[in-house]
């Protein structure tokens, strides 16, 4: 980067360049220059943390300068120049300068020794602000290097990135403090959304559930009663698991439902999680829950909705019956078994599998046949066979999954905008009778020539086959209805009027014993 030209008393011009290129320019004022006693006095700006470290607080040591026009008839290229500010100033003296500059970038390594890792973080951090975008050590190595000709060994460079996020988004300790501030807040521009902090009677964090009241609305009105729930391991210093319900939008998306942050999957976490479900989830007969075998879950449901049904994800019986049998024609058989819609189907393929592998016959009995077979299950899960969506969901927040509690909900409720503001838009602009994906699902499984007969219901429902197959088809009304709510952001911290008595509820982190060894992450 270039400095900005020299003024000098003759009105001749000098131009500086440094070594050392940041965003920040070094505005240079020539206020006197002497030939005789090669002293130049000069009027500085502050420099940023990095240039500030990597020239030294107080001497400007070995600084790379040229000049671009002659000063008193001197045509040397200036090199090496030693300078040092005057106290209560700010002008910094040049005490000598050497015509010619020979040092090579390698002679300069030891003014590294002021370029710690937290300088280094400082300058990096805005680039860590997009947790989607990889930025690894060996990158910063390498910006280092171009930017300023410091080379920093992978350890600090390591070390500067996590001071950089430190910088750039606290610590977890003020986050876990943060977090009734910024619930107060969300829950001030968005009607019906319920946060809660559940602390110990010491203080310390225990659970927090979080629900959006676009979210409760668009279940209620428009969803088929379908929830999935599924537990992930959050990756921050405080541990813990993200808890969450999803159901299923007309389009076959992703709907989010509720969110909480709990110390792991036991029993009184999975409770307590289904207990504040209910207050927004009536119980109902036509209400099936679907999770994996875990027994917690079970336990939950069966306490606090006895009404409802409670199926099983076929897809982690599949994950077992490979780890335990490994074959993939019973495998097909399974799957084709639980899709079956009719008890003599399933019948069918249950032969086939006892005729090959008879022990899987009863490990798939003794997993419950009615909780994972369509055929023979009591309610009605219509096309939600896995808990997926609920799986899917947690890999769409794997780098978030690492974040502090307040930053983590901060990106859940980004995404939850994004996601309203995107499916509306795209609701908006179908032209189709019913939802794109439904819409290609009826392509696949309906020949092109094929024609079915429509009958209006309402405004807003078809009944559409003939007269011994007859089904009714809900248009893109509910789709575009799910979603017609909007996400109010809570602005910017320094404009967030909080009551005191909010502020003043203390937060502390939970208390949590750290595993022995070395914690193993993802390149990122």
């Amino acid at each position: 980067m270039n400095i900005p030209p020299v003024d000098v008393a003759d009105d001749e011009d000098l131009q500086w360049f440094m070594s050392i290129h940041t965003e920040a320019a070094l505005c240079v004022i020539a206020d006197e220059y002497n030939a005789g006693e090669h002293e130049l006095h000069v009027r500085v700006e502050p420099l940023s943390p990095i240039e500030d470290a990597l020239c030294r607080r107080d001497e400007v040591d070995m600084c790379e300068l040229q000049e671009s026009q002659m000063i008193d008839n001197m045509d040397e290229r200036l090199g090496e120049v030693r300078a040092s500010k005057i106290k209560t100033l700010e002008i910094f003296t040049i005490r000598e300068y050497i015509p010619e500059h020979t040092c090579f970038l390698d002679v300069r390594r030891n003014a590294q020794i002021l370029a710690m890792s937290a300088v280094i973080g400082h300058h990096i951090m805005r680039r860590l602000d997009d947790a989607n975008q990889s930025y690894v050590p060996t990158g910063i190595i390498g910006d280092m290097e171009r930017e300023f000709g410091v080379r920093i060994t992978y350890n600090k460079a390591w070390r500067a990135k996590e001071k950089g996020l430190r910088f750039l988004r606290g610590t977890p300790e003020e986050s876990f403090q943060k977090l009734p501030s910024y619930c107060h807040m969300l829950t001030e521009k968005n009607p019906r959304t319920i946060a809660h902090i559940e602390l110990n009677s010491n203080n310390r964090f225990l659970y927090f559930f979080l629900v959006f009241g676009p979210s409760v609305r668009g279940f209620r009105e428009y969803m088929r009663p379908v929830i999935c729930v599924d537990g992930s391991h959050l990756k921050g210093q405080y541990k813990g698991t993200l808890l969450v319900a999803t159901a299923q939008d007309a389009n076959l998306q992703i709907y989010p439902l509720a969110w909480s942050v709990v110390d792991g999957e036991t029993n009184a976490s999975w409770y307590w999680f289904f207990a504040k479900l209910k207050d927004i989830v009536d119980d109902s007969n036509q209400l099936v829950f679907v999770s994996d075998r875990k027994k917690s879950i079970k336990r939950a449901i069966t306490r606090l909705f006895p009404l409802s049904h409670h199926s099983t994800c076929i897809w982690h019986i599949e994950k077992n019956l490979i780890a335990r049998y490994s074959s993939s024609n019973v495998i097909f058989l399974f799957k084709r078994a639980a899709l079956a819609y009719r008890v003599s189907k399933f019948d069918q393929f249950m032969t086939h599998i006892r005729t090959i592998r008879p022990l899987m016959v009863s490990y798939l009995e003794c997993a419950g046949i009615s909780t994972w077979s369509r055929a023979h299950f009591v309610g009605n899960r219509y096309n939600v066979m896995t808990n997926n969506i609920a799986e899917s969901l947690n890999s769409v927040l794997r780098q978030q999954r690492s974040f502090s509690i307040t930053l983590l909900i901060k990106n859940i409720t980004s995404l939850m905008q994004r996601w309203f503001y995107e499916r509306k838009s795209a609701s908006t602009k179908c032209s189709t009778t019913v939802t794109p994906k439904i819409d290609d699902e009826l392509r696949k499984s309906i020949d092109v020539d094929t024609t079915l007969p429509v009958r209006n219901l309402d405004e807003l429902v078809f009944e559409v086959g003939i007269a011994t197959e007859l089904c009714t088809v809900d248009l893109i009304e509910y789709w575009r209805a799910a979603y017609n709510k909007v996400f109010h952001p809570v602005g910017r911290e320094s404009n967030w009027v909080v009551p005191q008595s909010i502020r003043s509820i203390e937060v502390l982190p939970p208390n949590i014993r750290r595993a022995p060894g070395q914690e193993l992450k993802g390149r990122r």
